[in-house]
């Protein structure tokens, strides 16, 4: 064929041609694989943690991993084989994240429902401490994969799967705890559950208590350490002591006004200063207008002050 036969492409018809390729390649289902391996991984972990759950709740034994479905929240809470019970579990790190467990009724408690699936987060998809429960149901648009096994199901968004983290809050329409900058320090302890009032099926909210991070105050400032600014109106009891003595309980029973009672210091011997029962220093009687007052004589060592304590 002459070359003369072909007919040269204009660059505007070359890149009419470049954009019809590209819709056609954009047409077909692209991700398949990793839409499968996605479904896989959800699969694996919905059959470790209802394992966990259904040790937890006194069921213990071994069961294929259910085979996950999309789901949407709304039939998730309203189908067939709807949960009567739901706990929604949330997390901060390595990203934010959010899953629920459903179950037929409700349990006894569910402490040892959020330690079980605690362990099991955090070894499947490294879940740090600080993982919030509360009994909630997800929203009615919630995106959702579904794997359920005799009474229990364990549902959590694909972008979770994906280790994406969960949406924003506000993205879904369950409401409830922020997961935002202001949950600085989520806290280590255990779970603490608040019982929920009696009557209208409520059940008790599982959450853990979360702290601010401890800031030290600067050097120099009043909080700083090193100073007793704040301790100098704190009152002190003084008490001055004349001398001891020790009597049997015959004695102490037949005391009677008039009766001398000898202690065990001479005349003219310094009397002790105490500050709140403690021997601080020393000090010799005086008569101030019609008031007794103590003239300090001399102040107990530390040593001396120590060995007193022993």
């Amino acid at each position: 064929m002459d070359t003369g036969d072909w007919e040269m492409l204009s660059q505007e018809e070359i890149d009419a041609l470049l954009r019809s390729l590209g819709e056609d390649f954009s047409d077909r289902p692209a991700g398949g694989d990793t839409q499968a391996g996605e479904k896989e991984a959800a699969r694996e972990l919905a059959g470790a943690v209802l394992r966990a759950v259904a040790g937890a709740l006194g069921r213990p034994g071994e069961f294929p991993p259910p085979e996950p479905e999309p789901l949407d929240g709304r039939s998730a809470r309203q189908g067939d084989g709807a949960p009567g019970y739901w706990l929604e579990l949330r997390w901060q790190s390595p990203t934010p994240g959010r899953a629920w467990l459903g179950l037929a009724q409700a349990p006894d408690g569910s402490e040892e429902l959020v330690r079980a699936i605690g362990e099991v987060l955090r070894e499947r998809l490294g879940v740090g401490e600080g993982l919030q429960a509360r009994p909630e149901p997800p929203g009615e648009s919630e995106e959702l994969l579904a794997a359920r096994y005799e009474g229990m199901g364990w549902y959590i968004p694909p972008e979770v799967v994906r280790g994406q983290g969960a949406p924003a809050e506000g993205d879904g329409e369950t409401g409830g705890a922020s997961s935002g900058a202001g949950a600085e320090v989520a806290a280590t302890a255990e779970p603490v559950v608040r019982a929920a009032p009696s009557g209208g099926g409520e059940q008790p909210a599982v959450e853990t208590p979360a702290f601010r991070p401890f800031q030290a105050a600067p050097a120099g400032s009043p909080q700083g350490g090193g100073t007793i600014d704040l301790l100098l109106d704190v009152p002190l009891q003084l008490t001055v002591e004349l001398g001891q003595a020790q009597r049997t309980v015959r004695e102490i029973l037949e005391l009677a006004p008039g009766t001398v009672v000898e202690l065990d210091r001479l005349a003219g011997e310094p009397v002790d200063l105490l500050v709140n029962g403690r021997l601080i220093a020393r000090g010799e009687v005086v008569v101030i207008d019609e008031n007794f007052g103590i003239r300090i004589t001399d102040i107990v060592s530390p040593g001396e002050r120590l060995r007193r304590l022993r």
